[in-house]
């Protein structure tokens, strides 16, 4: 029997627990980051019933793709072992910050963006294996983000600019050591009710369409007056809340306009 939304809500939970748990070993070798965990992943999956993405199930995807790395962060190995959107691709400590667990009682988040394909090139044949290769194609807004100051500070997370209009927004670098070079964007991926945004830092490679994953976006730090997000002239670039009348539930509107589509590495 299939699982419902709710139950698939929970399930990411305790996926992304065991992620946030798991990502604190200290392994011998750094390949082992994916295989190591592979047991849990094998439990996991006749209850999920979906693909395997390189750490990350496909029916909570976008949820699952909003990871950080909190202080101390860690680094990007110079040994490929999976893409950059994935967990697995850093060395150090991940962790979540969600406000829903699937309780009938709190309103989920509104995801900001689709994930058309999902695609993962296996060293085997084994998709809890290791990986060598792989990318999503992602369709959402694709924004320029630059520091409010002269240059990114400690390690990315100075307040920022999204396209040229002042946030309460900060980000932070997968790889604390990194040297940031060129533009910087933003792809938003989920908005709470509580007006906190969540995406992810990108610089684009290759191609004009192609880019990887540099560091996470949000404002879970600023929320000390929760709707201030919401009143910052930046949120009408991704939506608004509308409530019909007195007892009406709010609802967000999604703007789509401007939308792209990526692929991310």
């Amino acid at each position: 029997m299939k699982p419902t939304a709710i139950q698939e809500a929970r399930m990411g939970g305790t996926w992304e627990l065991t992620v946030e748990k798991y990502t604190q070993s200290h392994l011998t070798e750094e390949r082992d980051r994916l295989i190591a965990i592979s047991a849990v992943e094998r439990e996991i999956k006749p209850m999920l019933q979906c693909r395997y993405l390189a750490g990350h199930w496909e029916k909570d995807l976008v949820m699952q793709l909003c990871w950080d790395m909190p202080h101390p962060r860690g680094y990007r190995p110079t040994t490929y072992r999976a893409p950059s959107w994935s967990w697995a691709s850093v060395e150090g400590k991940c962790w979540y910050k969600r406000e829903y667990d699937g309780s009938p009682k709190v309103d989920p988040p509104e995801k900001l963006v689709e994930v058309l394909a999902a695609h993962i090139e296996l060293v085997t044949e084994d998709e809890m294996g290791l990986v060598k290769g792989g990318h999503l194609d992602v369709s959402g807004q694709l924004s320029q983000i630059s520091p409010r100051g002269e240059a990114w500070q400690n390690g990315g997370s100075s307040p920022l600019l999204i396209q040229g209009l002042p946030t309460n927004l900060r980000m932070t670098l997968d790889d604390l050591e990194a040297d940031i070079e060129g533009p910087v964007y933003c792809m938003m991926m989920v908005i709470y009710p509580s007006g906190m945004l969540q995406g992810l830092a990108l610089q684009r490679i290759v191609r004009s369409n192609v880019f990887q994953r540099i560091g996470f976006v949000t404002n879970r730090e600023q929320l000390e007056a929760r709707k201030r997000v919401q009143e910052e002239q930046v949120l009408e670039l991704f939506g608004r809340f509308e409530t019909g009348g007195i007892d009406s539930e709010r609802t967000f509107v999604r703007n789509d306009f401007g939308r792209t589509t990526i692929r991310i590495v």
